[in-house]
């Protein structure tokens, strides 16, 4: 794993157990599948509307899965510890101001 920031458009999320799981897909790319675990993450998430402009950083990795007819893909995750969306990007740049 490394520290990764991916930035895109929030597909889709739901609820697994402890976890926020979800989609964020960065232009016309595969999507990136993300996990999130703290309390004030998952919140910030789920705040956002689907389509909505996201960047998160955390832990990425990959990984080769297979297709239903076998075709090798790579397979990308980021266990989610921060979110940056426009509306906190303006409070921090009206705080710094």
């Amino acid at each position: 794993m490394i520290s990764a920031t991916v930035t895109g458009s929030l597909v889709a999320f739901r609820e697994e157990g402890p976890e926020l799981v979800g989609r964020i897909r960065m232009d016309k790319d595969q999507p990136v599948q993300f996990t999130a675990r703290r309390g004030i993450v998952k919140r910030a998430l789920q705040a956002l509307p689907v389509g909505a402009p996201v960047s998160v950083s955390g832990w990425l990795s990959t990984r080769i899965k297979r297709d239903k007819e076998g075709n090798p893909f790579v397979h990308h995750e980021i266990a989610v510890t921060a979110v940056l969306t426009p509306q906190s990007q303006q409070s921090l740049l009206g705080a710094i101001l």
